[in-house]
């Protein structure tokens, strides 16, 4: 479980140091909402301890988890769009 949460804690920092350089774009967004997913995906396994279940809970969270992500991802893309 420490395993678990020390990658948690450095995919946190990656996506903090991203926003402190400013860095920006859609590549950038993509690369963060991909950590995003990769910690939420962690944490339904390890924390929720779902790891080991089949059929629809897990697949209902994972689903959840990219239909947010989608969803931020898209806004984010449409608000550079308008402001270009």
């Amino acid at each position: 479980m420490l395993r678990i949460w020390i990658v948690l804690m450095l995919l946190t920092a990656a996506a903090w140091a991203v926003g402190i350089k400013g860095w920006s774009g859609d590549a950038v967004a993509a690369a963060v909402l991909a950590t995003t997913f990769i910690k939420g995906q962690l944490l339904v396994d390890h924390y929720l301890g779902l790891a080991c279940v089949r059929g629809p809970w897990r697949w209902l969270l994972s689903a959840w988890l990219v239909v947010v992500l989608g969803a931020v991802g898209m806004a984010f893309h449409l608000a550079r769009g308008a402001g270009a």
